[in-house]
């Protein structure tokens, strides 16, 4: 975190402290992150930026706040026009809906913040294969 914490004032911008925010739930957990994205939430730079409700998203659903999470990953969804983006918010909502009516699923679909929480196991570039608890995707 020391790291990220003098980024902001060699490169200040609203996206460098939204990419901060992203390490917090690493070191503090989703609760305090969530904490601080709400200043993020506030810059009007940020309004139409697809990936912060994307982060919001991730946190809520990690605090088990689901509703919440579904409405982000849609606010996120009205954002984006990439077509992988869209899939993997489409693919997470659905996630949360089925978790939410009961039907259990051990896992949540895959997403940056998961990745980059498991040293070693984020992909070098696109497409390319990721060991991840034994398991294998892409």
């Amino acid at each position: 975190m020391p790291l990220y914490d003098e980024l902001p004032s060699a490169w200040p911008s609203p996206v460098v402290a939204l990419n901060r925010t992203e390490a917090v739930p690493m070191v503090s957990g989703p609760a305090q992150a969530l904490g601080e994205l709400a200043k993020s939430e506030k810059d009007a730079r940020l309004a139409r930026y697809q990936y912060l409700p994307t982060v919001k998203a991730d946190l809520l659903c990690r605090m088990g706040r689901s509703r919440e999470a579904a409405t982000a990953y849609g606010q996120a969804l009205e954002l984006t026009g990439n077509a992988a983006e869209r899939a993997f918010l489409v693919n997470s909502n659905a996630w949360l809906v089925r978790t939410e009516h009961g039907h259990q699923e051990p896992h949540r679909p895959q997403g940056p913040l998961d990745a980059a929480s498991r040293p070693g196991s984020y992909p070098k570039r696109p497409g390319s294969v990721v060991r991840v608890s034994g398991g294998r995707r892409r």
